[in-house]
């Protein structure tokens, strides 16, 4: 093969000549050969300089153009066909498609070289090799290193790397791992970054003891963790709840002289969160201010979530005070978070005064947060309020979203204002929002709890034809509808329907039909249903079992010969 190095002058250069003959050329088509003849002599002349950096410059520029001249065939014969041609060209052509995040067309580059014995330079191939991994092609990445290999090309630890991060980035850790003590059979040292990555991709898989073997292997092999070596570990325990495990690793950090930082802290204060454990994440924060180190808005919305989401509204609220009087900025997801807590809890006036911070800093408040606030009004019942925030987004220009008209056909159908919700479901498609299972659940629900069953199933075809699947909830609503009218074949045949579609029976379904068949003195066929959610593994309500086994027990009284 060619080792590529010499510089020649070119004494001659060969453009491509396919207009040359041509009778009738358009002028646009002639003035972009023009451009692509005078850029293809720019190149030749920069190469005789060795002006490598604008070389490859112009050479990005012609690959951008896109037309048939500039294909990897195209300008390799291009530049090939000068036999004084510098073969460094070639490696310029390969980085330039990079550069254009045309990878294909560089990897092709790639083999033209290999076919024609040329010998790229290693740090085109490593290039190269770093786009194939950032557009997650783990077995390109292996051939073109393959490739490398097998035409003498000396690899660094680069090299090894970025194919050792391909395999992980796709979850092929033990792939990985083959490679990485492959390293040294072939005269390579892995270093920080080769246990990292697969450390990593097992913390994600929530492998972690594999991912603590290769953290020991790394430590005995002399190798020194950096901050990223530590946080993975300890995110990645944190992630699985093994908080003795994530602190052990801190304990470490600090034995071997590395200060944890922000991330560290982040993660185990999010780890603390998960479990519950809020005083021993607030002590973190102490911890922090003691290191010198500031906790920063991920540091205050973990906890803020946190406290919220363990039904502590009093300790965010808190939070959230600490945060405007240290001035650290609040993020949408943390008001997100809070406004959500509030109206978990009915707080609704704390709520809409946490959207009006929100508005009075100028934030861009979406149609999630009002969405948010719709629901609380709607589950506390207010659905004027609720409707009010929807008239407010339209004067603040926020479009709603299906979310919103589902939230606020839910309250009106709770309140059984069926005409009111079909007015919505009439806008929601006015504004090319398209219903989904959600909506004709929540409207086939309140056709049946006003006794109008019929219109129901209507709107159960209706929203098979648009090709949406019924549901649990969509069956459940409609047995419902048929129990209440003591309809209690038709119910037995939509359950045998459910059955048939492979759409598993919940304990509400059961409920109901058990409930009231037991009340109509239907006692085999109550039983009979008992005994069939018992073999589906299916829990029956205590209420409903007492209620059963009572009538059950009226009845033996009413007929002792039974």
């Amino acid at each position: 093969m060619q080792r590529m190095g010499s510089t020649s002058s070119c004494s001659a250069i060969w453009v491509p000549m396919r207009f040359t003959f041509t009778s009738k050329i358009s002028s646009s088509t002639a003035h972009q050969y023009a451009l692509e003849v005078k850029i293809i002599q720019q190149v030749h002349g920069l190469l005789q300089q060795k002006r490598w950096v604008p070389a490859q410059s112009a050479i990005r520029s012609l690959v951008l153009l896109k037309t048939s001249n500039t294909t990897p065939h195209a300008l390799f014969k291009t530049f090939r066909h000068a036999s004084q041609s510098n073969p460094a060209v070639f490696n310029l052509v390969m980085k330039a498609y990079v550069e254009a995040r045309m990878v294909s067309e560089a990897a092709e580059t790639f083999y033209l070289m290999k076919n024609h014995g040329i010998v790229p330079f290693l740090s085109s191939c490593n290039f190269l090799l770093e786009a194939v991994v950032v557009s997650r092609l783990p077995d390109r990445a292996w051939e073109i290193f393959s490739e490398m290999k097998s035409m003498g090309i000396t690899l660094n630890v680069f090299s090894f790397n970025k194919v050792i991060q391909a395999f992980s980035k796709e979850g092929q850790s033990d792939n990985a791992v083959e490679l990485l003590y492959k390293m040294e059979e072939m005269g390579c040292q892995p270093d920080a970054f080769s246990y990292n990555v697969i450390i990593n991709s097992f913390c994600k898989r929530k492998q972690m003891e594999q991912a603590g073997k290769l953290f020991a292997e790394m430590l005995d092999r002399g190798l020194v963790p950096n901050h990223i070596s530590y946080n993975t570990l300890i995110d990645g325990y944190c992630k699985c709840e093994h908080l003795e495990e994530a602190f052990k690793i801190k304990e470490v950090m600090f034995k071997q002289g590395l200060r944890p930082n922000l991330v560290t802290y982040n993660s185990l204060i999010n780890g603390l969160c998960k479990c519950g454990r809020l005083e021993q994440a607030r002590e973190l924060l102490i911890e922090m201010h003691e290191q010198k180190l500031e906790p920063d808005n991920v540091s205050y919305s973990i906890l803020i979530n946190g406290h919220s989401r363990h039904g502590d509204i009093h300790g965010a609220l808190v939070l959230h005070s600490e945060m405007i009087r240290m001035g650290i900025e609040i993020s949408v997801f943390t008001y997100d978070v809070l406004v959500n807590a509030l109206c978990k809890q009915g707080k609704m006036m704390e709520a809409e005064g946490i959207l009006n911070e929100m508005i009075g800093k100028g934030m861009n408040t979406d149609e999630f947060v009002y969405n948010i606030l719709m629901d609380g009004y709607i589950e506390a019942g207010n659905t004027e309020e609720a409707l009010g925030l929807y008239r407010k987004m339209g004067t603040r220009g926020i479009l709603p979203s299906a979310v919103t008209y589902n939230t606020l056909i839910k309250g009106f159908c709770r309140k059984l204002m069926i005409k009111e919700a079909l007015n919505l479901l009439k806008e929601m498609r006015k504004v090319g929002l398209v219903p989904d299972t959600f909506t004709y659940n929540t409207l086939i629900d309140g056709y049946t709890k006003v006794g109008d069953i019929w219109k129901g199933f209507n709107l159960l075809e209706e929203m098979q034809v648009k090709g949406l699947a019924p549901n649990v909830v969509t069956y459940g609503a409609l047995i419902n509808g048929l129990c209440k009218e003591g309809r209690m074949c038709e119910a037995e045949d939509l359950l045998k329907e459910m059955v048939d579609r492979s759409i598993a029976p919940n304990v509400q379904v059961y409920n109901n039909l058990i409930g009231r068949h037991a009340a109509l003195g239907n006692m085999d066929e109550a039983f009979r249903l008992e005994k069939e959610m018992q073999t589906n593994c299916i829990m029956l309500n205590e209420s409903i079992i007492n209620e059963l086994h009572k009538e059950n027990k009226m009845l033996e009284a009413e007929d002792p010969w039974k």
